[in-house]
Parts: C-alpha cells; sequence; structure tokens
C-alpha cells in the first residue's frame, strides 16, 4: 500500500526521515552515506513544494512523528491507495 501526501500550507515543508521510526520500521535504510566514510549516515528527507502532492510513498512515512503531527493539524492531506494486483 502506499499513500499521497497533499501540501495543504502555502510554503515548502521538509521532514527528516529518521533511521529509527522510518528505516528500521520499513525494513531498508533511507539513510544517506555520509562521503569520505564507510559507517557515517545522515537520515533522508522529504521534500513537500508548497500546495503539492507527491504520490506513491511508503505508508511507513506516517508513522514519522513531526508528519503526523502535521497531519493531525490538517497541514497535511492523506490519499491511501492500495497496492496494484
Amino acid at each position: 500500500m502506499t499513500v499521497t501526501l497533499i501540501n495543504r500550507v502555502a510554503r515548502l515543508r521538509v521532514f527528516l526521515l529518521p533511521h529509527a521510526e522510518y528505516c528500521l520500521v520499513r525494513g531498508a535504510c533511507a539513510c544517506v552515506p555520509v562521503p569520505g566514510t564507510r559507517v557515517r549516515r545522515v537520515p533522508s528527507a522529504l521534500t513537500l513544494p508548497a500546495s503539492a502532492t507527491v504520490e506513491g510513498l511508503d505508508t511507513t512515512v506516517l508513522l514519522v512523528a513531526e508528519i503526523a503531527r502535521a497531519v493531525r493539524s490538517g497541514d497535511l492531506g492523506v490519499v491511501r491507495a492500495s497496492a496494484p494486483p
């Protein structure tokens, strides 16, 4: 299943996807390696332009605390889509 997030505010929104809240639950790491090191990684981020819609996101994004707060406050809309057969 995937979700579509709709940015309902007229400003850019950037959400970090923390390893513990996103990658571990999703079962695949989305963190970005830091050039020049083998161990250090930084969380990836989800950027939503002002008043934009982003489709095809893994439902795990809804477990990220900052995204969940934005959905509860109405700043983000969510449309759930089932996976194609």
